[in-house]
């Protein structure tokens, strides 16, 4: 089923949630609503669920105007941070819940809800936990709980609102592979919030990023990491660092520039030698920090006067250069790759 909202907007107070956000979210996609707190990403998410009314605008689910009706009508299965699961009931009775709440009329006898139950607490493996309380169940167990009450009602849609946020690291990444996995057997179309960009490019098949109440840029996790459209965008996924073009070169300090000769350069987008080269830049080495096969250097960068600024710089961990540079010593840097962003 496919999502399309066309110029909605939200406001809280004097605070402007959504700034007439139009967009289509294809049928099957696992989409990911990505961006700073405070962006609108989560309001986005309710107002196409139906937990909050738009100021005005529209969303309509495969074709049909939804923008009046209630949740309980939209055929949305939603996922909060917290889980939200009802502490007094056991697990299987949690993913029934919905289905007992449905008016008489559609509400399916008490053999096929437990049929429809097992199915899907075997679906998120966890039938041998049918029994237990919330309590009972570690964090990872309780958001496949709750996933498993939202697909309980056979949702035309799926909204997932930060659904491993509070989670642990590892039981996060456990979690991301296991969601991918399941929608690739289920297609149901679904979005998901997130502030952590690894979880979007890992988890999503299309990427949509939110600035103050606006839609950056939407794409596949490879448009929006390698052909970033904004500079928002650019400095958002990923590290950067700041630099400054002349006709001289490069430079870390703007010396008065205008603005528009800002370049951006990844970390791993250095020429980086020991020695000074044709071009390259000073910078003295704070820190070095092991991230699995890249060492990451914090260095700051050699300003004329008082100013400063750290520059972050990634060589492979293998790379004979780290053995000869310590803490203190000088490197020079010299950008392979830069991006510019017209103003």
């Amino acid at each position: 089923m496919s999502i399309q909202v066309t110029g909605l907007y939200k406001h809280f107070g004097n605070f402007t949630a959504l700034d007439n956000v139009s967009i289509e979210f294809p049928t099957g996609g696992l989409v990911a609503l990505l961006g700073p707190s405070g962006c609108g990403k989560t309001s986005l998410l309710r107002v196409i669920a139906g937990l909050e009314r738009p100021d005005s605008g529209s969303v309509h689910i495969h074709g049909k105007d939804v923008s009046g009706l209630d949740i309980r009508d939209r055929q949305i299965g939603f996922v909060f941070q917290h889980y939200a699961l009802f502490r007094h009931m056991t697990v299987f009775e949690n993913v029934a819940f919905g289905l007992r709440a449905k008016p008489r009329s559609q509400r399916p006898n008490d053999t096929a809800i437990r049929a429809k139950v097992n199915q899907l607490l075997a679906l998120v493996q966890l039938e041998w936990l049918a029994d237990r309380y919330p309590a009972q169940l570690s964090g990872g167990q309780r958001q496949r709980v709750a996933l498993a009450r939202a697909l309980a009602v056979e949702p035309q849609v799926l909204l997932l609102d930060e659904p491993f946020g509070a989670l642990d690291a590892k039981v996060r990444k456990e979690l991301r592979r296991w969601l991918r996995q399941l929608h690739d057997e289920l297609h149901i179309t679904s979005l998901f919030v997130t502030h952590d960009q690894e979880e979007a490019l890992e988890v999503a098949d299309h990427i949509v990023i939110m600035n103050k109440g606006r839609i950056e840029q939407h794409g596949t996790p490879e448009q929006i990491y390698h052909a970033p459209q904004t500079e928002f965008v650019y400095q958002f996924i990923g590290s950067s660092n700041v630099l400054y073009h002349n006709d001289h070169g490069y430079s870390f300090a703007a010396d008065g520039q205008d603005e528009a000769l800002k370049s951006y350069c990844r970390p791993y987008d250095f020429q980086v030698s020991a020695e000074q080269q044709h071009g390259s830049l000073p910078a003295k080495v704070m820190r070095k920090l092991p991230l699995g096969n890249t060492i990451r250097i914090e260095a700051e960068a050699l300003l004329p006067m008082a100013e400063s600024a750290i520059i972050d710089v990634d060589l492979a961990h293998n790379d004979p250069l780290l053995a000869q540079i310590h803490q203190q010593d000088v490197i020079w840097l010299a950008p392979r790759r830069t991006v510019q962003f017209s103003r």
